[in-house]
């Protein structure tokens, strides 16, 4: 999946066709991210092991932020773990008002990866940050809002038309001012992805390494 991913933002990236990228989840959740308890199971003494298997989704998830594209996350329901990097990834946010989100790591032990601390603590408050990754706790479309994680909350029938609304109105503009404005409005705030995603890694090695140490 995380290779169908990279290479379907390649394509839409290179058709130079396009302006405005929409990703969406399907039935109740835009992303309830990975099965963690599961999918990190078998790596559990093996850090190494699991960064390498995890690099793909990173790399696709590097690609969308730094793509020409405006992008646009409609946020159909759950965006839990690393549903909230594919939110932060992208330009523009739309919830329905059904939407929850949050960052469950801590209760299986594990803290937010694949970029999922990066978006909360690129949009939130520090305090607000550190609250949701320490408890696990979800919050709401509308404290999303609030917390300035999203740009729009509409009712859930109305989030498609919306969200293409949104999406054509971008679109009439010019293609290049789009590129420079997107690229030029990301260097004007701190703490980039790439670095983010470094110090990721090495918080994964070490919670490993002292939980191993511990057993």
């Amino acid at each position: 999946m995380h290779e169908e991913i990279l290479d379907a933002v390649g394509e839409v990236d290179e058709d130079k066709s396009l302006k405005v990228l929409v990703i969406t989840g399907s039935r109740d959740s835009f992303s309830a991210g990975m099965d963690l308890d599961k999918e990190l199971s078998p790596y559990s003494n093996n850090p190494k092991e699991f960064l390498k298997r995890n690099e793909l989704a990173l790399r696709w998830l590097t690609s969308l932020r730094k793509s020409r594209l405006i992008t646009i996350a409609s946020v159909n329901g759950w965006c839990l773990g690393g549903g909230m990097s594919i939110l932060g990834a992208c330009d523009l946010a739309i919830a329905s008002k059904r939407a929850v989100f949050g960052l469950p790591e801590i209760d299986i032990k594990l803290v937010p990866g694949g970029g999922a601390m990066w978006a909360v603590a690129y949009y939130l408050l520090p305090r607000r940050a550190m609250y949701f990754a320490l408890t696990g706790d979800r919050f709401t479309a509308y404290q999303a809002l609030e917390f300035g994680l999203i740009n729009k909350v509409v009712s859930h029938i109305k989030l498609r038309k919306e969200t293409l609304e949104l999406a054509k109105t971008i679109a009439q503009k010019d293609s290049t001012a789009l590129e420079i404005t997107k690229h030029f409005c990301q260097k004007m705030i701190p703490q980039d992805l790439d670095l983010s995603l470094s110090t990721e890694r090495a918080a994964i090695r070490e919670l490993f390494t002292r939980q191993i140490g511990r057993t």
